[in-house]
Parts: structure tokens; sequence; C-alpha cells
């Protein structure tokens, strides 16, 4: 179920305060519900818990499907929609696998205390990868409710078919079970099976057809929750003091003027990483702008006029695709396949970086029993 590049993809993983901030997230449309054991309480900076190292994705078909009391169903993903259409592409998926309308699937995307965790949403990996392991779970769950169908009904499970939510007999329509009498709330117990029959695609209806994205219509009306939408009972507006360039040190900074501001909680600086809180959106902004700050610039040699140039000047010699690597160190590498006409040609692009249009943020919560994060995040 798991593929080599998949694993070569799965990273371990800890928290810290700064973590949390500093890295809140590559681009992200939804809000992200992160949960960890962790607990907060008695916890010190030296002895605070530190997860342990992410899990692969599961191999349970209840990880990623579910049926709800009314028959609709719900497929599950620590992916997450930012603009891809993975959203839309995952539910024609399960849609299509267990005969149901469109508008009977939904997605619950990346909160960790529901969806299983799926590696990270980056890589155009998400229908490659999830894609298959989603498909696995729909036809799974098919075969489990074909099976239900044809005891309730007392007929051979030859005799039965999906339709519209419900299981009934391919000869007398009248005979039929809902989706929600069978399986609501119920667990499959079943393995995702790679060798599973899936429908035969010349039977879809559902993949391939064109239907009206979930994300679009939010985000034209407004209606769309991002990270920075988050809120709890009591929190404060934290803001972070950046660099004026890449790789800079901050040498000094003066908090006084921002700390007599109405609203401002609190400041805090480890190392390079500053920042400052206070009680409002509108109140943070005003005292970091406030805040100043001394960069010392690490005079990097390295300019987006010889970026290229140096890129290629420090380039390994790479090793040729579809060729094992050999162990032995001094082995002489397989000599190049020859090519009739080479052509060779240069593309260069502007270095540029991977960064959300919305605003990156985190909102944690901490009670004794635990510790909930919304984060804008590919990686929950």
């Amino acid at each position: 179920m798991i593929t080599d590049h998949e694993l070569d993809t799965i990273r371990s993983a800890s928290v810290s305060r700064r973590s949390i901030f500093k890295g809140a997230g590559v681009a992200a449309g939804l809000t992200i519900f992160w949960k960890t054991g962790a607990t907060a309480q008695n916890a010190t900076p030296e002895t605070t818990p530190v997860p342990p190292a992410r899990p692969m994705p599961p191999t349970s078909l209840d990880a990623y499907v579910r049926i709800n009391e009314d028959g609709t169903a719900t497929v599950l993903t620590g992916k997450i929609e930012y603009g891809q259409g993975i959203q839309t592409g995952f539910v024609q998926i399960i849609a299509e696998e267990l005969s149901l309308p469109f508008e009977s699937v939904t997605a619950v995307m990346g909160q960790t205390d529901t969806a299983p965790f799926d590696i990270g949403t980056f890589g155009s990996l998400s229908t490659q990868f999830t894609g298959p392991r989603l498909r696995q779970a729909g036809a799974g769950m098919r075969l489990w409710l074909l099976d239900l169908g044809a005891q309730q009904l007392q007929l051979d499970v030859s005799e039965v078919g999906l339709v519209d939510g419900t299981v009934a007999s391919l000869t007398d329509p009248s005979m039929s079970v809902t989706y929600a009498e069978l399986a609501a709330g119920q667990q499959t117990a079943m393995e995702l099976d790679p060798n599973v029959a899936l429908k035969d695609p010349a039977t879809y209806t559902m993949i391939g057809a064109s239907v009206p994205r979930p994300d679009v219509s939010q985000k034209v009306n407004g209606s769309m929750i991002y990270g920075i939408d988050a809120t709890v009972e009591g929190m404060v507006w934290g803001k972070i003091v950046r660099p004026t360039g890449f790789g800079f040190t901050l040498s000094e900074i003066d908090f006084s003027a921002a700390e007599s501001m109405p609203g401002v909680v609190g400041t805090f600086r480890d190392g390079d990483f500053a920042g400052i809180a206070a009680e409002t959106l509108q109140q943070v902004e005003a005292a970091h702008a406030a805040v100043t700050a001394t960069w010392v610039d690490p005079q990097s040699p390295i300019t987006s006029e010889n970026i290229h140039d140096s890129i290629v000047e420090t380039a390994d010699a790479g090793r040729q695709l579809g060729v094992e690597e050999s162990e032995d160190e001094s082995a002489t590498p397989p000599p190049a396949p020859e090519i009739a006409n080479p052509i060779q040609l240069t593309f260069k692009a502007p270095y540029v970086c991977h960064t959300p249009i919305e605003p990156r943020t985190s909102l944690v919560q901490i009670t004794p029993e635990r510790v909930d994060v919304y984060a804008s995040t590919q990686d929950p």
C-alpha cells in the first residue's frame, strides 16, 4: 500500500514553540485542527513532551471512509485543499465506488483528530498516491455493503447492486435496504486490499464528470475559513518581527515603545526569533509597527544575478535515472546510453519563494487535557 517514494517523504517531527510559529505553514486554504497527546500540565521548557515520529499512513479501510447516520458517506484524508481541486477529486472517487451522488459525500481534510496521517500535501502526490488508497477503501466498502445488503435481503451477493445509497435486488428494485440501515456508524474492520476489484471504468458516472467544486463558491462569496479566521475564547494576537533579508541575524531589538501601547500583553525574543502579542489584531499591528530592530546582513555572495551559476557550480554529479546505485563507492558507473542527435537547452526562471497569499498563522489553545492547534499549513 505504501510506495518507496512515499516512504522517502515521511519525515520524523518534533514540536516546539518556535517551530509552531516559524513554520506555521506553507500555503493553505483551510483551518487545520491539530492535536498532540502531550499535555501542558506540569510542563517546563526542559520537560515539554515531544511527540513521537510520525507514523505511516494507516492501512485500515475505516481510517478513510465511513457511512453516516443519514446514509451519506464521509471521506477522511490528511491532505488539505488549497486550490488544487483534490477535495472534489477525492469525493468523486468515493461517490463512484459507492454509487452515491456527489452531494452525498463530504470530505474531512487535515483534521488530525479525525482524519488519518497522510504524509502532507506537496509534490503533486495527493491524487497519485492517496487517490489509489481511497479507491481501495471505497471498493472495499462497496463489497462490504453488498455483502451486508445481500444478507439482509436474503439474497446471494451476485443478485444485488448499489443504487443511490441503497443495496437493491437486481431483478426487483423494490427489494432494497439503505446504507444507513445497514452500516451507519459501523466499522468494517477491514484492511485496504491492493487487489480489490475496482469498479469498471466503462461504468463510471462520477469520475470524469464535471461537477461544481465545493471550495470555489466559498472563496467567491467570502465564507471560506482560513487559518487567520480561527478564534477561541480569551485568545491574544501575536505577530513575528521579521528580518529584512534572507539569513539576516538579529543584533538588537527595542520593544519599549510598543510595550506601552494599548492592549499589548507581552514581547518575546529567542535568538533571531522575536515577536509581540496584544489583545486584538489591530492593537498588535500598531504595536508591531513601533518595534525597532537592527539586523545583521550576512553579506552572502549569492545574488539574483548569479544564483543560477552558483547552483550549477555546487551541484553534485547526480545519478543516471533507472540505474540502481552501487554500495561500492569505487565502482565504475555504467556508460550512459548513446544519443543519436543530442540537443542541449538551458531554461532559467526567477528564484522565487513558495509563499501563500494568506497570512500564515497558528492559533494554539492549551488546556490540562490537550493542545489544539489551528494552523495554515500543508502539513498538519
